[in-house]
């Protein structure tokens, strides 16, 4: 095996050709004498042959699958045609390519299954894929179907949805753990407006709504929700007496803070109520329109002199020092913005005729009443400490001074008996004539159920001041159509 004629028969064996030249014999186990990179010794090269003719083919140069890559030629899944390094990706976890890289999107992060390349849209959370039915109000797309509910959406990013309570998903101050406060909206979302379970929030002129029911008040107490026929708007207030707190005559409850005026109101016996005022000027001083005074009433005193006038209630609500002298609280027939009505006025006196005096005209009374019926002057009082026995506080309508029909009401002396009964606030009663609210015993003459335990001699006043301990006073009769009565009733 030399490629010679050893034996000189002119012949040399098949077998010890070298007809590749790569100096290796087909005796020398030169197993494939056509390519010169055949031989023993030679390097395998990734195709499958015996390179190295040792009668073994390497298993990495193995093409199981007959997808046409070898594993030496980084097939690196030579059992799966699909993968090789000419294949495409297909979402399936694997290296289909074979370059050692798992597509990120083919990750299963949460085991759950399901693929981000198969439409995992959360692979940090089990109960999110797209096998997953929609989960109540808890803000991800279970289903992954690219659809929030809208009830899910946290729009203004205040940590509440629809779903679970925010009533404006646009506001993020508005939520089930904001403050409520006095805004004209919902802020904490549990159906109350400007107010809580425990009462309203709204301070005195801030926006309000009538109340259909007195629990549904959103003005803080004692304010109420009333309409203001000035601005045509419904504001917080508290009813008052006058626009000037009087030296002795204030409850510290009832009184119109700084910038606001006492405005009449057709409808109560003789209140107002606190509505902001753009007038400074106080009660009987000089003044050229109603806008000058705090009160919002300039009028002619007489000679085309103008002076501030004011709402009382009785005497004791108008000043008289000495720029208000001989100003006293004088029933007037007066139209504004809230109604035509009677209402006690601090103005010059018009006569000097008190209670029990005879009159003809209003004129001739101090306080401006002559009692149609009696022709007697009355005057006008708080309680029945205001009136001499036997006279007792008593409420009229005002269509006994004006003569014509209105909801107004006033409160004046009255005798009904020839002595005053004796009996104080408190004690049991019963009202006669029956069905009425009258009592001869009673002090006051009145008897009613004012605290809920049936009827006893009660009060009826002005201020708070007016009431026993333990009592307020506030409107409690309905007389008329609509008008309001002040009473002492049970703090």
């Amino acid at each position: 095996c030399n490629g010679l004629d050893d034996d000189c028969d002119n012949i040399v064996p098949a077998n010890e050709a070298d007809t590749d030249s790569d100096n290796w014999w087909v005796c020398a186990n030169d197993c494939n004498d056509i390519d010169p990179q055949v031989y023993p010794g030679a390097t395998e090269r990734c195709n499958s042959l015996d390179d190295d003719c040792d009668n073994v083919i390497p298993t990495n140069e193995a093409d199981a699958d007959n997808d046409g890559y070898r594993i030496c030629a980084n097939d690196c899944n030579d059992n799966d045609p699909a993968m090789n390094p000419s294949a495409t990706e297909r979402c399936n976890g694997l290296d289909d390519n074979c370059d050692n890289v798992v597509p990120a999107n083919e990750a299963d992060a949460d085991s759950d299954g399901y693929r981000i390349c198969a439409g995992d849209c959360l692979d940090t959370n089990p109960a999110v894929n797209p096998g997953r039915p929609e989960a109540p109000c808890n803000g991800l797309d279970d289903n992954c179907d690219s659809i929030l509910p809208v009830d899910e959406r946290d729009q203004d990013s205040d940590g509440f949805r629809p779903c679970n309570g925010d009533c404006n998903d646009f506001d993020p101050a508005v939520n089930p753990n904001a403050v409520e406060v006095c805004n004209r909206i919902d802020d904490n979302c549990d159906t109350l407006i400007d107010r809580t379970v425990a009462g309203g929030l709204c301070g005195i002129g801030q926006l309000c709504d009538i109340p259909v029911n007195p629990g549904d008040e959103q003005c803080a107490s004692p304010l109420y929700c009333q309409h203001n026929g000035v601005d045509n708007t419904n504001r917080c207030t508290h009813w008052c007496n006058n626009s000037y707190d009087m030296p002795g005559d204030t409850d510290g409850v009832h009184e119109c803070p700084t910038g606001y005026g006492c405005t009449a109101y057709s409808n109560t016996d003789s209140a107002g109520f606190c509505w902001a005022a753009s007038g400074t000027i106080l009660t009987g001083q000089a003044c050229s329109v109603d806008s000058d005074c705090r009160s919002g009433w300039c009028r002619d005193i007489g000679g085309g002199v103008l002076r501030c006038w004011d709402v009382c209630a009785k005497d004791a609500d108008c000043m008289q020092d000495s720029t208000t002298n001989n100003y006293r609280c004088v029933l007037y027939d007066i139209t504004s913005p809230n109604g035509s009505m009677v209402h006690g006025l601090c103005r010059p006196e018009t006569g000097t005729g008190s209670t029990g005096a005879s009159c003809t005209s209003h004129s001739q009374c101090r306080d401006g009443f002559c009692n149609p019926y009696s022709y007697r002057c009355v005057n006008l009082c708080s309680t029945e400490l205001d009136c001499t026995s036997p006279y007792i506080c008593d409420w009229w309508p005002g269509e006994d001074y004006s003569g014509r029909a209105d909801d107004s009401t006033f409160k004046a002396c009255w005798n009904y008996w020839t002595t005053r009964g004796t009996w104080l606030f408190g004690t049991a009663c019963t009202p006669n004539p029956s069905g009425s609210i009258y009592q001869q015993n009673c002090r006051s003459g009145l008897c009613f159920n004012f605290d809920g335990t049936g009827t006893k001699c009660g009060n009826f006043c002005n201020l708070n001041t007016d009431c026993p301990s333990g009592y307020h006073c506030d409107f409690f009769f309905s007389v008329g159509t609509n008008g309001l009565l002040r009473a002492c009733v049970p703090n």
